[in-house]
């Protein structure tokens, strides 16, 4: 199948490696383009319009196309996989024609169901290349170890909607390849045991992870943040350990904190990246298990609050003239 032009191959070759760990032999040879088409066989993915507005089910709206061009006839997204949501990779949109500010309505189809994908590339427009629009609203959208990708010839901001949890399934990079933003405005889940979340491409693009980054894993977990700076790549909300996690190390580089941090895990929990505070309050609480943060703190605030009843410890450097010492609820190594 003759592909469109886009950043997809070179995103595929930044992935490779995470989705080895992923994805056996057998399922990485049965990956399947999909392309999101609201116009059913005509050239395209709209007709007389700039946008491609619709609805994203499993099984029932036939809103998906496996041309390109968007010139066969579009069927459900589940008959456009194979069957094989895990292994999709997505485009939006058919054609070059959905230029317009496209909103994309995931719709569940059961309690606690929604929609799986391996990648999403953004072709043209916000949903593929327009100055605005929003991208979901609706329950949870997993994404695989294929990511996300602002292709070159996108433009205009993109997001996935507050109301859309977006599930990290595997390791997986986000590259824009543009100036366009991307923001996840619901919560971003990891629901894997080792993770790197790479940002790529030549793009100025922010992408910013605005609702909160929540870790839900049961068994021994990483999470590295690789091939990005904390002036690109922003956490919005809270960083959560939910309740059971495991024990976690995050590393890699910096990332900008507009939110606070809350441990409900029940076990020490330590990132290791260097934090820039980027609003005027932040709450580290550890609810159930300690904190330890041992990357650089420091940012634009005017409160940071700790409260336990566990303890934070503060042991790289601090901008917040905290001297060496236990304060009860946190204590400090580094000043």
């Amino acid at each position: 199948m003759k592909l469109k032009k886009s950043s997809f191959p070179k995103n595929l070759s930044l992935c490779l490696g995470p989705a080895v760990a992923f994805l056996s032999a057998a399922q990485f040879a049965q990956a399947t383009n999909v392309y999101w088409d609201t116009n059913g066989a005509t050239a395209g993915a709209s007709t007389a319009s700039t946008t491609a507005n619709g609805t994203w089910d499993a099984a029932t709206t036939g809103n998906w196309s496996t041309s390109s061009a968007g010139t066969v006839g579009t069927s459900t997204y589940s008959t456009a996989n194979g069957g094989s949501p895990s292994t999709a990779d997505v485009f939006f949109s058919a054609g070059t024609n959905a230029t317009g500010a496209s909103t994309i309505t995931i719709n569940s189809q059961g309690t606690g169901t929604g929609v799986t994908a391996n990648s999403i590339t953004i072709e043209e427009g916000a949903i593929a290349t327009a100055t605005s629009g929003t991208f979901g609203s609706g329950p949870v959208l997993t994404l695989g170890s294929g990511g996300l990708t602002l292709a070159s010839t996108s433009s205009g901001n993109s997001s996935f909607g507050a109301n859309t949890t977006l599930s990290l399934s595997a390791s997986q990079t986000w590259t824009t390849d543009s100036a366009s933003n991307f923001t996840a405005s619901g919560l971003a889940t990891v629901n894997t045991s080792n993770m790197t979340f790479t940002r790529a491409g030549a793009g100025a693009g922010i992408v910013s992870l605005a609702g909160g980054l929540s870790f839900n894993s049961t068994s021994g977990t990483t999470f590295a943040l690789a091939g990005t700076t904390a002036a690109n790549t922003s956490i919005g909300g809270t960083i959560t350990f939910a309740s059971g996690t495991s024990a976690m190390t995050a590393s890699g580089t910096a990332l900008t904190l507009a939110g606070g941090i809350t441990n409900s895990s029940g076990v020490l929990q330590t990132i290791n990246n260097d934090i820039a505070l980027s609003t005027a309050t932040h709450a580290i609480t550890a609810t159930s298990g300690d904190i330890a943060l041992g990357g650089a703190f420091s940012g634009t605030t005017s409160s940071v609050t700790f409260s336990g009843p566990g303890t934070t410890t503060l042991s790289g450097t601090n901008a917040f003239n905290l001297n060496q010492g236990n304060f009860g609820q946190f204590t400090v190594g580094a000043s």
